[in-house]
């Protein structure tokens, strides 16, 4: 699958979803500029610390794993989570410079980041249930907000 592809696929998802949220209360103009002036940065840092600490828990921390099946964390799991970081931490990291002069393809980006995390989430759910209000608690947040911030992008 090709980068245009990609774009186009997420685009029929994005207007399949859209409607929903614009029914939504919005909220104030400044708000919306604040949020848009610091994901950037956001982004960025937090993309580097989810490069760093994917992995480290992939790779740098081996005694983590008999910590984490102890507690009843599945190895699989935790080895999929770190793969995701990364994948997601990554995929930060380039948006910055997209999201900083307010490109479509930085939302774009977030959007795809968000996915994974719902993939991940949803994977988490087969071994722990019970976090499913958790869950979809988090993915209406982040969809909320993703779709607030979406006009500013161009």
């Amino acid at each position: 699958m090709n980068k245009n592809s990609l774009v186009s696929q997420t685009e029929k998802l994005v207007k399949s979803i859209e409607p929903t949220f614009k029914k939504l209360p919005h909220l104030p103009k400044g708000v919306i500029k604040v949020l848009v002036a610091v994901i950037p940065w956001l982004a960025v840092i937090g993309g580097v610390l989810g490069v760093l600490s994917g992995i480290s828990a992939l790779f740098g921390t081996t005694g983590m794993y008999g910590f984490m099946y102890r507690w009843g964390i599945s190895p699989f799991y935790l080895q999929l989570t770190s793969l995701t970081t990364i994948i997601s931490s990554v995929l930060a990291i380039v948006a910055f410079k997209h999201l900083k002069e307010e490109k479509y393809l930085g939302w774009l980006y977030l959007f795809w980041i968000m996915l994974i995390n719902v993939f991940t989430n949803l994977v988490g759910l087969l071994f722990y249930p019970a976090s499913i209000v958790g869950f979809l608690i988090g993915l209406a947040i982040q969809l909320y907000l993703l779709f607030e911030i979406k006009a500013w992008y161009k």
